[in-house]
């Protein structure tokens, strides 16, 4: 279980929220990634110092940027699209839908991340419910990137990216600004 894969990589700007969207999906992927590796290393090796602070790391991106990231698609994303067409809410929908099961998936989870050292007479459940989390959370994305984020792509202007930056920005307490071209 290594940390050098929480290197941080350069991140588009606000002006470009798709883009941000789709570095958020290969994020939440690393993350789940390393979720799995945790369980393994617990499985092995029990709970020591390096299982510690990976669950913090762990609870940390997933209780902030991954709370974010369902709240930017579904308070600012998603109306927009069903604005530019109403066609796709099944869609839409059924994103809403996977996004409650993971939310469920994660409150079962955040407790256990947060104190380890009751994993003990529970590692088998704990290992199930990551590995069931990480699924989850992959198919998910693999829908959203072959599906969502084209749509959005076709479908949203240069004023609705403008909006949707904005709002995204505003939810992390950051000052939204335009990338200057070189």
């Amino acid at each position: 279980m290594s940390l050098e894969s929480l290197t941080p990589t350069p991140a588009a700007g606000f002006d470009m929220p798709l883009a941000i969207l789709s570095a958020c999906h290969d994020r939440i992927l690393r993350f789940c990634d390393m979720l799995e590796r945790l369980a393994e290393h617990i499985q092995n090796n029990g709970v020591d110092l390096q299982a510690v602070e990976t669950a913090k790391l762990i609870h940390k991106y997933f209780s902030t940027a991954g709370k974010h990231h369902h709240e930017d698609e579904e308070k600012d994303l998603f109306p927009l699209l069903l604005h530019h067409d109403e066609g796709l809410g099944s869609l839409l929908s059924r994103l809403v839908e996977t996004h409650r099961q993971l939310d469920s998936n994660w409150e079962q989870l955040e407790p256990i991340l947060l104190s380890l050292d009751t994993i003990e007479s529970n590692k088998e459940a704990f290992t199930i419910l990551t590995y069931s989390f990480a699924t989850s959370n992959r198919n998910h994305i693999q829908l959203e990137n072959r599906e969502l984020l084209p749509c959005a792509a076709l479908l949203l202007s240069n004023t609705d990216n403008e909006y949707l930056g904005q709002a995204m920005a505003k939810r992390r307490g950051v000052p939204y600004r335009k990338q200057t071209k070189i």
